[in-house]
């Protein structure tokens, strides 16, 4: 056989995932390794960290477990984001290193740091799955979240567009026929919107309510100085506060049950935030660990003696009062997810609430145009009979 035969072989396409090589001399191109560190989303996380866990549980090695992940993945396409990954993680096993070292580029500090308790601990199966955990609570919240948000800003964005095309083009053109300064009764709504959305004032307070929406944005994770606590009471700081606070408990607790001190585990949290620029969540984490060097060395005693009330009042008199039973330590993680689910069952029946308001200002704001063009119409009507 030639030796451009063999080339030819060597190129042509795996027949089956079993017979994709394993045996990777290198990490990848540079390009793919950036884009995949940007497109390996937190779906896609979990469900690696569930499929690997159950293998490793079960007593196979990882290094073993990755390769089968990594044929099946690279039988659809090496440049997937998936086997992009997972070859570079076997690069990293295949000289020596562990796979948190492998995967540091495509995930987020905090599931790294889980990873590496658990092989540092002896427990990998279970550092995975609890990292696919804390990705799971944290979705949750997220979701809930936007659930909340959703429905009333279209509504809000209905309802603002309404205003500006009655305002600025049906009611001057009704104007055309009947002066504004006699409409009368319902139509004088139509004439107060035309004044609102033509007034230089309306794109001043639209520029000042917009300026005041990106500076909260902007503030979420850099504000940590005085009034934040009070802040943290009212969205969008509370609904933040909850979405943080998912993931700082979660991730406590998984490190907890992989066996770090409590004290470290601050310390990690805290270079976490610090590392991420959070600068709320770093100075939260930072008080909750100053009462634990001054001898809280119960948790929720820590975070009690903080008074951030981060992450939630109710889940800290939990902590408080559980604090002296004997596995404790164990119930942190049953008391994360029970406060995981009641905030994801608050967040929504907030938005019920904010979702039947919302359609009840928008029901009152089309009744009334409704209402104000009959109105109108007949005063246009009677006006045009008087001639």
């Amino acid at each position: 056989m030639s030796d451009a035969t063999q080339l030819k072989r060597s190129k042509a396409k795996p027949a089956t995932p079993q017979d994709v090589s394993v045996e990777i001399r290198d990490p990848g191109k540079q390009f793919y390794i950036s884009m995949a560190s940007k497109f390996f989303m937190a779906d896609a996380r979990q469900r690696m960290y569930e499929r690997l866990a159950s293998p490793v549980e079960a007593g196979v090695s990882i290094k073993v477990a990755i390769e089968q992940m990594y044929q099946r993945a690279a039988f659809k396409s090496e440049s997937e984001t998936q086997a992009v990954v997972l070859r570079h993680v076997l690069y990293i096993l295949n000289n020596g290193g562990a796979l948190s070292d492998g995967l540091q580029p495509f995930i987020p500090l905090n599931e790294q740091m889980l990873i590496r308790a658990g092989e540092e601990n002896g427990a990998l199966s279970e550092a995975l799955f609890q990292a696919a955990g804390t990705i799971e609570a944290q979705k949750k919240v997220a979701a809930a979240i936007k659930s909340a948000l959703a429905k009333p800003m279209l509504l809000g964005t209905v309802l603002f567009v309404a205003m500006y095309v009655i305002g600025a083009h049906v009611a001057p053109q009704m104007a055309e026929i009947l002066p504004m300064d006699e409409w009368r009764g319902q139509a004088q709504f139509l004439a107060t919107i035309s004044g609102i959305v033509t007034s230089i004032w309306f794109l001043v307070v639209l520029a000042g309510v917009g300026g005041v929406i990106t500076l909260s944005i902007l503030s979420l994770k850099r504000w940590s100085g005085k009034g934040r606590r009070f802040a943290d009471n009212l969205p969008p700081y509370s609904l933040y506060r909850v979405l943080q606070g998912a993931g700082w408990l979660t991730t406590y607790a998984a490190m907890l049950q992989a066996g770090r001190p409590i004290r470290t585990i601050l310390d990690e949290l805290e270079a976490l935030a610090d590392h991420d620029g959070n600068k709320y969540l770093a100075s939260r984490t930072m008080k909750i660990g100053i009462e634990n060097e001054l001898g809280a060395e119960n948790i929720g005693i820590a975070m009690e003696r903080a008074s951030t009330n981060f992450p939630d009042t109710e889940l800290i008199a939990d902590l408080v009062m559980q604090s002296s039973l004997t596995n404790f330590d164990e119930r942190i993680s049953v008391l994360a997810d029970r406060w995981i689910n009641s905030t994801v069952t608050k967040v929504q029946g907030i938005a019920s609430i904010m979702n039947a308001m919302a359609l009840v200002v928008l029901a009152i704001f089309i009744g009334s145009f409704v209402m104000g063009v009959i109105t109108l119409n007949q005063q246009i009507s009677s006006s045009m009979g008087g001639f």
